[in-house]
């Protein structure tokens, strides 16, 4: 039998681009919202529709 030993080796913060957060808020913001509430309107954004996911 081989012991297996797990390494975290993640930054404490891990760096994510505007375009990685467009495609997670694309797919997966209706869902977001269920778990999180709606956002709502910020500044001159607005909420996306479920119809609004398709590309």
């Amino acid at each position: 039998m081989t012991d297996w030993r797990v390494t975290d080796e993640w930054l404490k913060r891990v760096p994510v681009t505007s375009s990685e957060v467009d495609v997670f808020e694309a797919w997966f913001g209706d869902l977001f919202d269920d778990l999180f509430g709606p956002l709502g309107s910020v500044g001159s954004l607005t909420k996306l529709s479920s119809k609004d996911n398709l590309i």
